[in-house]
């Protein structure tokens, strides 16, 4: 299961594949035609985003409580727009990561 958040869009998507059976995550746009000549790749019926689909509603339930428990067990108050905050404060915007490593001779 995945969830697909792209900060300053509106793309909020879950994903859930059978790994057994799409073990590439192929979605809906790998059967096209085009990208099928492209690829040489035909998926099957099954390999698509399962998340949609009711028959597969249990296992995403699942999937997505497996995953708020752990955030939990962490304290990771990084939540996904479809958790609860439980009253964490969110972080700030992460700001930009310093390079780290060995300084030169002439670095201080």
């Amino acid at each position: 299961m995945g969830q697909v958040f792209m900060s300053g869009s509106a793309v909020r998507e879950t994903q859930l594949f059978n790994l057994k059976d799409n073990p590439d995550e192929l979605l809906a746009e790998h059967h096209d035609p085009e990208v099928v000549a492209l690829t040489g790749v035909q998926p099957g019926k099954e390999q698509v985003n399962l998340a949609p689909d009711p028959r597969h509603a249990a296992k995403l339930a699942e999937m997505q409580g497996l995953l708020l428990a752990e955030m939990r067990r962490l304290n990771d108050p990084w939540r996904l727009w479809n958790q609860p905050a439980d009253a964490l404060t969110p972080p700030p915007d992460a700001p930009a990561q310093k390079k780290t490593g060995k300084k030169k001779k002439n670095e201080k």
